[in-house]
């Protein structure tokens, strides 16, 4: 768990309460006071709310206090609902980057710094650019993250009230008018840097709905100011290359029982593409019977998407990873995945079981296909001296 030392006022306790309404994810933070053992999850955030303001500073329950409310509310900021990417960099590097990463901080003033780890009010956001803004850096347990405050915009529709309505429209027979507003967001994207294992990753926040097309923009966007940045303080672009292909983890996911697969994509060897789905999160289609018979009627499956469930280290709550993939990935040689969707992780320890589990996975599909590669090679070898 992330521990902050903040100076607490009442106008921050409503802040806190703000914040974490803004966040549009309750069951998230309803999983993180269960983890923290607080009796304070109600029906909805309103519920909620009540039950916190009453318990928070109760000399009979020292835990429950601002100071970890902040807590749990920078460790939603920091790990829930991301779209992840991961560049496997020399330790020297990371190790460089880690230990410059506060040169990254915007110096100048402006309105994200004012407000942080808070998020600004509508008004105010509305003002700000499309760039995230290098705010704040914050260490975890070997590793660094520095916050890209910044905002997102997405046209919503909304129902006019009919006397905001000009008297000749009404004239005119008009009894409902749909109009299109532009909604704003702040999220945190962030950058973290692990130099015990080399390794820089690019989290996109709010990823959960967000289309393929605006992640992969999003993303170049960010690597695009971070390699800036990083050429001013380090002489050099640290993200460079393209990030780690997680393809190889397909299928060693797939096969993995400390899990459970909710969905697939796939396609076997006849050619037919297929998708099979879980009615609720804890289904796993391995189990299906008109899956596991269709399984064993053919030599394999080529997956290009899969949805994985998990359960929390800490006792509460299922964070997920989801690799949305596209059958057409499949007419390629060299088949390439490099966007993770990391989901509903409470804490830290949720988002490194499933951002380990991803990796250890990676591993094992590039050492079959090696194997595979070299067995091959061996083959061919046999087949020219006979």
């Amino acid at each position: 768990m992330c521990t902050l030392t903040f100076t607490m006022t009442m106008t921050t306790k409503a802040k806190i309460f703000e914040a974490i309404h803004s966040r549009n994810c309750y069951s998230v933070f309803a999983h993180a006071f269960r983890q923290r053992d607080w009796s304070v999850v109600g029906r909805g955030w309103d519920e909620t709310r009540i039950k916190l303001d009453g318990h928070i500073d109760n000399p009979d329950l020292p835990d429950v206090n601002l100071d970890n409310l902040l807590s749990i509310y920078v460790e939603n900021i920091l790990y829930a609902q991301k779209a992840v990417m991961v560049w496997v960099v020399e330790k020297d590097i990371a190790k460089r980057l880690f230990d410059n990463l506060e040169e990254f901080v915007q110096e100048e003033e402006n309105k994200y710094k004012g407000t942080f780890p808070f998020p600004l009010n509508e008004d105010d956001l509305r003002t700000q650019g499309g760039f995230g803004v290098p705010t704040h850096v914050y260490e975890v347990n070997g590793a660094k993250t520095l916050i890209y405050a910044s905002k997102r915009e997405s046209a919503v529709e909304t129902l006019l009230e009919l006397d905001s309505l000009p008297d000749e429209w009404k004239n005119k027979g008009y009894v409902e008018v749909v109009g299109k507003k532009t909604e704003v967001t702040q999220v945190f994207d962030s950058i973290t840097v692990e130099p015990t294992h080399g390794l820089v990753e690019l989290r996109i926040d709010r990823a959960k709905t967000l289309a393929e097309k605006d992640l992969t923009k999003y993303k170049e966007a960010l690597r695009s100011r971070f390699n800036q940045r990083s050429r001013e303080v380090l002489g050099f672009d640290v993200l460079k290359q393209e990030p780690l292909n997680i393809y190889p983890a397909l299928h060693p996911l797939y096969e993995g029982r400390a899990w459970t697969i909710n969905r697939i994509g796939h396609q076997n060897e006849g050619g037919y593409v297929n998708s099979n789905k879980g009615r609720r999160k804890d289904d796993d289609v391995r189990n299906d019977v008109y899956h596991k018979h269709g399984e064993e009627a053919v030599a394999s499956l080529d997956l290009w998407s899969i949805a994985v469930v998990f359960n929390s280290p800490e006792g509460s709550g299922n964070p997920g990873l989801v690799i949305d993939g596209h059958s057409k990935i499949l007419s390629m040689q060299n088949p390439v995945l490099y966007i993770a969707r990391i989901l509903d992780c409470a804490s830290e320890q949720d988002y490194r079981l499933v951002r380990d589990s991803l990796l250890e996975c990676c591993t094992e599909g590039e050492r079959r296909h090696d194997a595979a590669n070299d067995n091959s090679a061996e083959s061919k070898a046999d087949a020219a001296a006979a």
